[in-house]
């Protein structure tokens, strides 16, 4: 399965909008009354939706740790540095995790998300046990400052959401789904932290319980996570029909629902 894109409740669609316009470059790709598409030329990659009722939750929830754009290339990383730095727009952290950079933010209703680059994987770091090496080193901002090229516009094509980051209360559950039901493999693991994935990378996936084992469901009505969405081949598609749910969503195409057990959901469309 590939990563596509993901949807977010929020609660004022042009506060959010304008946000990941202007901050993050993003283009709008498809607008109705209650629905914003925000992608690249050619790809959604967020979708927002809005209704009155959305609310901000009133304590952390199971849900969206943070969302990830994987830039092209480490230039176009350092291009929206270097924007960030000229909206003063605040950063949340910035960390050299070895198999790539990455400068971390919110948007206005609080989701996490994080801009990177990865290095070429000639250079990624692999354990004894084939795990690869995760660290968070301090990014070492004026050496990736020297690698901007121009001014940043835009999101460039070739972006991709290249991994989702979910907070929990429950770790062994979580890793038993993907790993056996759905096939990911551990990439990289903290007792705190699952870091996966099931074509190699260094992660589609990440699974915490960094806020601890008391948080609890989100509510219906409050924003955060709706879902994420992949892309599979046919064939995994049919086999993934055998074991889950299949529907139709808003533009009648056909996708399988899977429910893991945190209770969040994912939709599976065949490519």
């Amino acid at each position: 399965m590939n990563l596509s894109s993901i949807t977010l409740k929020v609660f004022d669609l042009q506060r959010s909008t304008e946000f990941y316009e202007r901050i993050l470059g993003l283009k709008t790709r498809d607008t109705q009354d209650n629905k914003v598409e925000l992608g690249t030329s050619d790809k959604t990659l967020i979708t927002l939706l809005s209704d009155l009722d959305y609310y901000p939750p009133s304590d952390n929830r199971i849900g969206l740790y943070h969302l990830a754009l994987l830039l092209p290339t480490e230039s176009e990383l350092a291009n929206y540095l270097q924007h960030i730095i000229d909206l003063q727009f605040p950063i949340l952290g910035a960390a050299d995790h070895l198999f790539s950079q990455a400068l971390y933010l919110n948007d206005p209703d609080g989701n996490g998300i994080e801009v990177y680059a990865d290095r070429p994987q000639d250079q990624w770091q692999r354990l004894s046990d084939g795990t690869l090496k995760l660290v968070s080193d301090p990014l070492d901002v004026e050496q990736l400052l020297d690698k901007k090229t121009q001014r940043w516009d835009q999101i460039p094509d070739g972006t991709v959401l290249g991994h989702v980051h979910l907070q929990t209360n429950e770790l062994q559950g979580m890793e038993d789904f993907y790993l056996k039901t759905l096939d990911f493999k551990i990439e990289s693991k903290v007792p705190s932290a699952i870091f996966i994935s099931n074509h190699g990378y260094h992660h589609d996936l990440a699974v915490n319980v960094w806020a601890g084992p008391r948080i609890t469901q989100a509510l219906d009505n409050e924003t955060g996570l709706s879902f994420i969405s992949y892309t599979t081949t046919h064939t995994h598609y049919d086999s993934l029909k055998q074991a889950f749910p299949e529907k139709l969503d808003a533009s009648h195409q056909k996708y399988v629902e899977i429910i893991d057990p945190s209770n969040i959901e994912s939709r599976v469309y065949s490519k």
